[in-house]
């Protein structure tokens, strides 16, 4: 691996805890999804719920879908090594198809 494919990969290495940061306050702090909702909550309650907070909803369900850009980014870089390490078999090209599908 030469000195600028292994920047790359570096780069590549730090999306995944800038993925995790940014979709784990998105979508748990400001999307407000961890605790979950109970299964037990009437459906009017859920309802007003998301009316009394849309606005905190619709950025923290943005900031989630956009951090998935991230988690495509390490899934390329994980490709880019395991294609180096494995030498022909198709177990990186099924972590490239998982890895971009996921962050579709």
């Amino acid at each position: 691996m030469n000195e600028n494919e292994a920047k790359l990969a570096r780069i590549c290495a730090w999306s995944a805890p800038l993925f995790f940061t940014l979709f784990g306050i998105g979508w748990a702090v400001l999307g407000r999804m961890i605790p979950p909702h109970p299964a037990s909550m009437p459906a009017a309650e859920l309802a007003r719920n998301y009316r009394e907070h849309h606005s905190t909803l619709r950025v923290g369900f943005s900031l989630a879908a956009f951090a998935t850009t991230f988690s495509f980014v390490w899934a390329v870089g994980l490709f880019r090594i395991m294609v180096r390490i494995e030498r022909g078999m198709i177990l990186s090209y099924i972590l490239l198809v998982g890895g971009v599908l996921t962050a579709g």
